[in-house]
């Protein structure tokens, strides 16, 4: 049966190009592992939810957001994700997967 197949991560709201490449090394062998062929994938920016995250999770997300530049105020949640691209995705991959045999 035809699919497509996306994933959030907070990686991709990176400008640093390795974790780009480990976000797609992870949906690549995600789909080797499944054995899913997809017509389409796709990887979009995901959220920081800090309020969210256990003690020690926060930390670690608080050390690679500094790092990065990003956001470190660990009281409140960042939303990267981007919807416009989510329901692009989706519009898209309902339109070939119904042109599909």
């Amino acid at each position: 049966m035809p699919g497509a197949f996306f994933s959030i991560s907070l990686a991709v709201a990176s400008d640093i190009e390795d974790e780009h490449t480990e976000v797609k090394k992870l949906t690549t062998d995600f789909l080797d592992y499944t054995r899913s062929k997809p017509l389409m994938t796709s990887q979009i920016a995901g959220a920081l939810k800090y309020t969210e995250y256990e003690y020690f999770k926060r930390l670690i997300m608080k050390m690679i957001s500094k790092k990065q530049g990003s956001a470190t105020i660990t009281s409140q949640d960042y939303e990267d994700t981007n919807w416009d691209e989510v329901i692009k995705f989706m519009n898209d991959s309902i339109n070939r997967v119904s042109q599909k045999p």
